[in-house]
């Protein structure tokens, strides 16, 4: 733990990090993409190429071994959310649904908005500073989603 000028305890975060966690850019590639915690961007919720968007990866910033337990957190009409599908290392992968719940291909995706948090060594994440993703109706074929910070 830390103490503010004030002298409230304030959660440990990790070196060089203000904000904790991240959305990937590009989100949809932990392997080369990079964290940053204002990482924002809109696409469409779709497996099918050019640009799918079905699994969206988010991170610690300057993750250095803390213990990580990541959840989501779904607001929607539908039953179908979308699932946390692996985590590891200060990271996580979120896989998008179809409405009836089914995974990929998607073709018509669960509709709503995610808001994605954590723990970082039991610490949680405070609000404003955990991570959104907003499904919304298709304007032509497939529903779009955009990402961001909260």
């Amino acid at each position: 733990m830390r103490t503010t000028h004030a002298g409230a305890l304030m959660p440990h975060l990790p070196a060089g990090s203000a904000d904790a966690i991240a959305w990937y850019a590009p989100i949809d590639d932990r392997f080369t993409g990079t964290l940053n915690h204002a990482n924002s961007g809109v696409g469409a919720c779709s497996s099918f190429a050019p640009t799918p968007t079905v699994q969206l990866y988010a991170g610690v910033i300057g993750w250095t071994n803390e213990t990580v337990v990541w959840s989501i957190g779904w607001a929607s009409v539908e039953d179908a959310s979308p699932v946390i599908s692996a985590s590891a290392d200060g990271w996580v992968e979120i896989s998008w649904v179809n409405i009836d719940g089914s995974p990929a291909p998607i073709g018509n995706a669960s509709i709503g908005t995610l808001t994605l948090t954590a723990t970082i060594n039991g610490v949680p994440i405070v609000a404003g500073q955990r991570l959104l993703a907003v499904t919304t109706p298709p304007t032509i074929d497939y529903p779009a989603i955009a990402w961001g910070p909260e």
